[in-house]
């Protein structure tokens, strides 16, 4: 389970996990070394920016929601600035000049920026309070009708990329007769009965783009999932290649 981070610490925890890897086109490697090959306090780490070919290495320092410039005065030199967002009112072109001036900051990544990021549920009571165990919806996925649990099992096989809801449903046509002679709106029913399930399994974040919600770890729901499509069904699962032509 993912969650938007409350602190620094989280920040750095989702910019390493393989969501954040993703998004960002970057990795966390570890920590900066000296000259001597010991471990430097500032900055926080060394990033392997995938952005580029060859890929590079740069120093990186991090921030939860930096208020000033000054909110780096002790870190040293770093090549990229990682934040979760600007405190209100904090201009990002003067902020980077500030930071490149006093730190050779030549970036500010922002990783509330990244729309699979800025999705992710909040991190409070009411969501720890819902069962991480995938299984535990299970009633809930085997009332809906094959059909939409195959789609489903492509929600949870493309997260964190989102998935385009006619190409979806185009692909159920396809592949099930009854589906085929439905209308549009029938057609993108089977698919959207996912937004009223408690929790809701997909989310909706822009037009007809959707994605996995995240409540539930995605590869392991695709595991799920898959046992359910070819035991309790006995269907096939979607080709792989066929799940990826269905990206939004």
């Amino acid at each position: 389970m993912n969650f938007q981070p409350i602190d620094e610490m989280s920040l750095r925890h989702l910019f390493s996990k393989e969501i954040g890897a993703k998004a960002l086109q970057m990795r966390y490697l570890g920590p900066v070394l000296n000259n001597e090959g010991k471990i430097d306090s500032s900055p926080d780490s060394l990033i392997l920016d995938l952005r580029s070919t060859p890929f590079k290495i740069r120093r990186g320092e991090f921030k939860f929601i930096p208020s000033s410039y000054q909110d780096f005065s002790h870190n040293g030199q770093f090549d990229v600035a990682v934040v979760w967002k600007l405190s209100k009112g904090l201009d990002e072109k003067k902020l980077l000049d500030e930071l490149h001036s006093q730190n050779g900051c030549t970036e500010i990544v922002i990783m509330s920026n990244a729309k699979a990021l800025s999705n992710l549920p909040e991190y409070n009571r009411e969501v720890l309070s819902i069962p991480f165990n995938i299984s535990s919806v299970k009633d809930v996925v085997l009332k809906r009708q094959s059909e939409s649990i195959i789609a489903l099992y492509i929600a949870a096989s493309l997260a964190p990329l989102r998935f385009d809801i006619d190409k979806v449903a185009e692909y159920l046509a396809h592949r099930f007769p009854n589906i085929r002679s439905m209308g549009p709106q029938g057609r993108a029913n089977v698919v959207t009965c996912w937004l009223q399930t408690t929790p809701a399994l997909i989310e909706n974040p822009h037009l007809k783009s959707y994605v996995w919600s995240d409540y539930f770890n995605s590869s392991e729901a695709t595991e799920f999932l898959e046992q359910i499509i070819t035991q309790n069904l006995q269907l096939d699962i979607p080709a792989a290649i066929d799940i990826r032509s269905l990206q939004a």
